[in-house]
């Protein structure tokens, strides 16, 4: 499924939404301004991959990174993963636990549509069966090499722009070492062998639990699940 499937079906619910909820505004998207959209669908994206996976509101979100020199000058954006503290502290501002990718923006005024993805070497390798045609990898330099980085070129109104972005996402997720230091189950270890799954409410903190993983192996141990 990518990421305009999801949306597709978002805005499906939406319409139902609006149809038994007099009042609410309907999502509509933006002009096609290319200077805004693809900002607008990967926060877009960010936010219905957060609902699919059942995460904390704002776990993944993208950052403004203003230029040093001339304050409040965006030149690049981070995609970041936030693992919410648990249990829950109150705090509302993100934290960039994991950078998937940081976005650099065009500096050039004969090619202001260019965007250079800055991703981990060992990311763009797992993920090379998804990378589109129209991006361009980029060789590498000494400072690439040195940090394991591959820079990918994209145009700004590629099509397959948000959905590669959404790839890598979902590939950090899947592979997202928790902050907290690992341990054996929480107080929901039954309610989770009923399930067969994970059912905390931090996903991401859940990480962490060595019950979940094997649970996601098929060995269960408690509950009237249990085959272990």
């Amino acid at each position: 499924m990518t990421f305009y499937d999801i949306l597709e079906e978002s805005s499906e619910d939406d319409r139902d939404e609006e149809i038994s909820n007099e009042g609410d505004e309907e999502w509509v998207a933006p002009e096609n301004d290319g200077d805004i959209d693809w900002r607008y669908y990967v926060r877009a994206m960010l936010d219905q991959l957060t609902a699919e996976l059942n995460l904390p509101p704002k776990s993944l979100w993208m950052s403004d990174n203003e230029s040093q020199i001339k304050k409040e000058v965006i030149i690049s954006h981070s995609v970041c993963i936030w693992e919410q503290d648990y249990p829950p502290t109150g705090r509302t501002t993100p934290e960039m636990n994991k950078v998937v990718m940081t976005i650099v923006l065009s500096k050039i005024k004969s090619r202001p549509n260019v965007l250079e993805l800055y991703i981990r070497a060992n990311q763009v390798s797992a993920l090379k069966e998804v990378l589109p045609a129209d991006a361009e990898v980029l060789p590498q330099t000494k400072s690439d090499l040195d940090t394991g980085t591959v820079r990918i070129r994209f145009d700004k109104y590629s099509n397959n722009l948000v959905n590669y972005i959404f790839e890598n996402v979902r590939y950090c997720i899947a592979n997202y070492e928790s902050k907290t230091r690992r341990f054996g189950c929480c107080h929901r270890y039954e309610e989770c062998s009923d399930a067969k799954k994970c059912i905390h409410e931090n996903l991401l903190y859940a990480k962490a639990c060595s019950y979940r993983r094997n649970l996601e192996s098929g060995r269960i141990f408690y509950g009237k699940n249990k085959n272990t």
